[in-house]
């Protein structure tokens, strides 16, 4: 019985050798160089079955007029000069909401600073110490302009006042309502120009009688606008703000924030004086605020001071936060552009043989309409080239279009653009 059952054993891993020795001689056999489509049955009529072929394409230029600009989460800022198409100017406008509705300021509330703060797009791309070494993106150009930010008394919908159940629809071309119906000027710097740095935000320790780092923030717009011991612009805005929130606490304007962007119906940032000098840059709106900084009272009715009296007063600092809000409306100036291409555009109209120089210009610019397959001749709704070719029923593996850049209209460089959309 031992010995058979050992016969059979052998002959079992004998077999296994077999079917093991047969799939290595397979797999060797997969490793050796094989010409690309061999295993396509009828291999040797490939070049007879891939084929190719070319239709005629009508590319023409339609001019573009104003383009919707609200409910981005980003927005364009500042001045563009396009070596083709002119310069460009970009602003907006924005509403506001709080953080907190109807807000308690405590006793007796003092309003010490107001911050507005904006981030930029960036990435760090090293570090130097404690300090992180940032590159903007969307940033284009070198130069500055002169920006001003005020108060805008334009009411801005949320939902279209024609259909409620749809949402309200704002155009580039807003600027001039929003620039008649301006409030007052709350900030204004001269020269503006993004700075890559990143915002060190610091604290003066009397105890250790040295200033001690609070906080790293990436680069961004921050701008004291009002200071109870600045400037008397700053002072100003103090007078401003306090009457604008701290007054009204607990009225109906600060109640909701419906009611609160019908009160204060937002900021309107504003561009002018670029002269050419390029400066765009994307502002990130999601994570933009404006800080109010208040020296405040509390009642100590938890005696957190244990002197035994719990209806003595506490102060404290406090902030309270306005977000901007759901609603903000890209702002672009065309006054501007090189006129001259945008009137040979309007001239050309041809859109039967095409145009041989197409332009390519974001917002309110110009397109290009390609008509594909030439001519419907039979008039059914379809170009007669694509009838032929669906019922051919090819399998199709690569369709391409291809463009030439006037390169002694378009540079190379940093003025040539990165993509067509």
């Amino acid at each position: 019985m031992k010995k058979k059952m050992m016969s059979k054993m052998k002959r079992v891993a004998m077999n296994v050798s077999i079917v093991a020795g047969l799939i290595l001689g397979l797999a060797a056999c997969d490793n050796e160089l094989n010409t690309i489509g061999s295993d396509i049955l009828g291999a040797d009529q490939l070049n007879d079955r891939i084929k190719k072929q070319e239709f005629d394409v009508v590319a023409f230029n339609e001019l573009l007029g104003p383009v919707q600009t609200n409910n981005f989460n980003s927005m364009p800022l500042g001045s563009y000069t396009d070596p083709v198409y002119g310069r460009t100017d970009y602003g907006f406008v924005s509403q506001l909401s709080l953080a907190t509705t109807d807000p308690d300021f405590g006793i007796n509330p003092v309003l010490d600073s107001v911050v507005i703060t904006i981030p930029y797009f960036s990435t760090p791309i090293d570090f130097e110490d404690e300090t992180t070494i940032y590159e903007l993106d969307s940033i284009y150009g070198n130069g500055s302009y002169d920006l001003q930010i005020y108060r805008n008394n334009y009411f801005l919908n949320d939902f279209d006042p024609d259909n409620i159940e749809d949402p309200a629809i704002y155009y580039s071309d807003l600027a001039a309502t929003i620039d008649s119906q301006k409030g007052a000027l709350i900030f204004e710097k001269v020269s503006f120009k993004p700075s890559e740095k990143e915002v060190v935000l610091t604290d003066f320790d009397t105890d250790e009688s040295e200033t001690v780092v609070l906080d790293r923030l990436t680069p961004r717009f921050r701008e004291t606008i009002g200071k109870r011991t600045g400037t008397t612009e700053q002072v100003a805005q103090i007078n401003f703000w306090e009457n604008l929130i701290v007054s009204q606490e607990g009225t109906i304007n600060l109640e909701s924030n419906n009611n609160f962007r019908n009160y204060f119906r937002g900021l309107f940032f504003n561009v002018s004086n670029a002269n050419g000098t390029d400066n765009l840059v994307h502002l990130d709106l999601a994570d933009a605020t404006i800080e109010l900084f208040l020296s405040i009272n509390i009642t100590d009715t938890s005696d957190l001071d244990e002197d035994g009296d719990t209806t003595d007063l506490i102060p404290l600092n406090s902030t309270f936060t306005i977000n901007f809000g759901e609603n903000s409306v890209g702002l672009i100036d065309t006054t501007g552009y090189n006129q001259s291409i945008f009137t040979d555009i309007q001239m050309a109209n041809n859109d039967v043989v095409g145009e041989e120089r197409l332009y390519l210009k974001g917002g309110p610019g110009s397109m290009v309409l390609l008509d594909l397959f030439g001519p419907d001749l039979d008039m059914n709704g379809e170009a007669d080239d694509l009838t032929q070719l669906i019922s051919n029923n090819w399998l199709i593996n690569e369709a391409s279009i291809t463009f030439f850049v006037d390169q002694a209209a378009v540079v190379a460089g940093e003025t040539e653009p990165e993509r067509i959309i």
